[in-house]
């Protein structure tokens, strides 16, 4: 049985099938009275265009309040686009439009569920999270929604480039430059070292040496032949990274 709400909601409707606007606007006033949130979300319609003759916003923005507080979907989105633009008398406030959207999403609405995962996706009031994101695309697409389906695939390719730097940022992070530069001059002081510590021979003894005896020449290694240390190599650093809903 129809609460009275809703009975004088479908006679609301009606009057306005026939375009009697007075009859109209006293049955959507009666319906919203009533408890009825359809029943305001017309009822401020109804004032939003002045059916009965006159523009009254405070009063059309009054029972959007209402609607919207009530459950009634449509008020729930129309706030959040409001509030998302700034427009209507109301301030830009996108933790507003978030709320109206979560609430209108938890009544299993397709296209608040999947302007949820657009603004975990960019960011849009709420910090980016690409499993969010997708989480509510993947529930607006089993809604209907066929806008989600590309923004799906948005999302899970930021989530790949995001997973492939990160891993470009660990290998970077590695202290390979550090490794390398500690052997070369390992290297470098045993050399020093090793040239320091050799005995020198004097001329006269080297002449002796040669008289005493004539060994087969060794072929001279040229400064060319000596074994020079590699370049280290560069570590290749990481790579750089990186709808709103529809105005009225």
């Amino acid at each position: 049985m129809a609460t009275e709400g809703e009975a004088m909601l479908a006679v609301g409707h009606a009057a306005y099938a026939r375009k009697d606007w007075p009859a109209a606007m006293k049955a959507f006033q009666q319906s919203a009275e009533a408890g009825s949130a359809e029943g305001a979300w017309e009822l401020s319609l109804m004032h939003a265009h002045g059916k009965t003759g006159v523009v009254d916003k405070e009063e059309a923005r009054k029972w959007l309040k209402i609607a919207a507080e009530g459950g009634a979907v449509k008020a729930q989105m129309f706030l959040a686009q409001m509030s998302t633009f700034g427009r209507g008398g109301y301030e830009k406030d996108e933790s507003v439009a978030f709320e109206y959207l979560t609430r209108a999403a938890d009544q299993g609405n397709a296209h608040a569920t999947h302007q949820l995962g657009v603004r975990y996706l960019y960011a849009v009031g709420v910090e980016q999270d690409l499993d969010k994101a997708i989480e509510h695309f993947d529930k607006a697409i089993e809604l209907g929604s066929a806008d989600a389906v590309k923004d799906r695939e948005i999302a899970q390719k930021k989530k790949k480039m995001s997973f492939t730097r990160g891993i470009k940022k660990q290998i970077s992070g590695l202290p390979m430059i550090g490794r390398s530069k500690s052997k070369r001059n390992t290297v470098e002081s045993s050399l020093r070292i090793k040239a320091a510590s050799a005995p020198l021979k004097s001329p006269s003894s080297s002449r002796q040496t040669s008289r005493q005896s004539t060994p087969a020449q060794s072929p001279v290694a040229s400064p060319t032949s000596q074994p020079a240390f590699e370049e280290e190599e560069a570590v290749p650093s990481p790579t750089a990274g990186a709808k709103r809903p529809a105005p009225a």
